[in-house]
């Protein structure tokens, strides 16, 4: 449970520049690592599924000039035995005025079932340093997710006795991420430690 917990958790993968501060919004395209074969070695009966890319589409929106709001989903067409969601509210508090230099609150929660097998959902918040400078930005973050995992029981069930179970714990994770602006378009890496490492690509285009 504790290394695809983090499946369901917001990634940040973003820059200094919040929406907040431009008109329009912005689409993505994200790809992340998801050990998926730890369900299969949890299950008595086989969901037959290697470790492999998750992929999500998500829309962001900035309010004001330090709120950014951002919404993924995992797309049906794409994932046919997952399903998922997960947003955030970030708020940049802190801008220095000599250096390019933001800090931002990023409040995250999420969830994900995996073949109506497993189901996971999460809360945290995360504190979150950003330098940019004109095409290029770095981010380091660290903060707190909490996490509740339910396994469905039966016959074909993911637990030993046949009953539904359910685990909820918390854990600290630490990240950082690059990402390139050209144009209207921007390219970001991500990775975090969460139990284990995970990584994540993100492709975007603000209108």
């Amino acid at each position: 449970m504790q290394k695809i917990g983090f499946a369901g958790t917001t990634k940040f993968i973003s820059n200094g520049y919040l929406l907040g501060g431009y008109d329009g919004v912005e689409f993505s395209s994200q790809l992340e690592s998801i050990p998926f074969s730890e369900i299969t070695r949890m299950s008595l009966t086989s969901i037959n599924q290697p470790d492999r890319v998750l992929a999500r589409l998500g829309i962001s929106k900035g309010f004001y000039h330090n709120i950014e709001i951002s919404f993924q989903f995992i797309p049906f067409f794409l994932q046919t035995e997952m399903s998922g969601y997960s947003g955030s509210l970030r708020y940049s508090f802190y801008e220095d005025e000599r250096l390019p230099i933001t800090v931002d609150y990023l409040l995250h929660g999420g969830g994900i079932n995996f073949a109506n097998l497993l189901g996971i959902q999460s809360v945290g918040m995360d504190l979150v340093v950003n330098y940019y400078q004109k095409y290029w930005s770095f981010y380091a973050g660290f903060g707190q997710t909490r996490i509740i995992g339910t396994f469905i029981g039966g016959n074909n069930g993911l637990t030993d006795d046949n009953m539904t179970a359910t685990e909820d714990f918390a854990q600290n994770r630490v990240f950082g991420g690059v990402s390139y602006d050209f144009q209207s378009f921007q390219v970001g890496i991500h990775t975090e430690r969460f139990y284990e490492e995970s990584f994540a690509l993100k492709i975007s285009k603000r209108f």
